[in-house]
């Protein structure tokens, strides 16, 4: 007979606090976010994206990174951008790449999809690609 393995602590202490995820608002405070926090388990008030870039937690954990702008008006500044909210052995993971320059990839990607080289300048002549 097979067992199912027994729960971590916060797992069972969410489990018996009858908390679930989606209830999670902007108003979490109090015992739930106590209950949470003596687990050493993160949370956060759910936030619109522009609100992120002031957010203690991601200032204080290092959360957001730097990106350079590839285009555009500002093309060459360096901007922050959050970066995923979880850790792969204990490292947040960072910016792997800088966002590509519009049509930076095209023909490596028409290439792999295929494309005829016909095709490919029929689409660049007509403006349907970058």
């Amino acid at each position: 007979m097979q067992t199912t393995p027994p729960l971590s602590p916060a797992t069972q202490a969410l489990a018996l606090a009858g908390l679930r995820v989606v209830e999670f608002t902007t108003a979490m405070t109090g015992a739930p976010a106590a209950l949470l926090e003596a687990h050493d388990l993160p949370l956060a008030p759910i936030r619109r994206p522009e609100e992120l870039f002031d957010d203690a937690h991601l200032l204080a954990t290092g959360g957001l990174a730097a990106i350079t702008l590839p285009d555009g008006a500002r093309a060459g500044q360096t901007k922050k951008a959050p970066l995923f909210p979880f850790m792969l052995g204990g490292q947040r993971l960072g910016v792997r790449l800088q966002p590509p320059t519009l049509g930076q990839h095209t023909t490596e990607l028409q290439i792999e999809l295929g494309y005829s080289s016909s095709l490919m300048k029929t689409l660049r002549v007509n403006h349907a690609i970058a």
